[in-house]
């Protein structure tokens, strides 16, 4: 099994009151790669830790599980000014273990 995937998901937002957070949701086709990492890198309450690389940028991180069971990424937004990706924008991403 790959210790990577790529793939290309819309940034989205998630807003709680004044806050905002902007996500990309892994595809629900790399399932069976999520299920494998999980026998291997979970930490804490199912976060599993990755380097993630977005264009020029690459930064260490976790992967967040969703209420639907699906995994997600958060962009933040100095890497959101940096590759100048604005809500909704395709964002092609990279995810390793580390």
């Amino acid at each position: 099994m790959p210790e990577s995937i790529s793939f290309s998901s819309p940034l989205w937002r998630y807003s709680a009151g004044k806050w905002s957070w902007f996500f990309v949701t892994l595809p629900r086709e790399d399932t069976e790669f999520i299920r494998w990492i999980q026998n291997k890198r979970v930490v804490g309450f199912w976060f599993i830790p990755v380097e993630a690389i977005v264009w020029d940028s690459r930064w260490k991180t976790t992967l967040f599980p969703s209420k639907e069971l699906w995994y997600i990424l958060s962009i933040n937004a100095k890497i959101r000014k940096k590759e100048n990706i604005m809500e909704w924008d395709a964002v092609n991403i990279s995810i390793s273990l580390i």
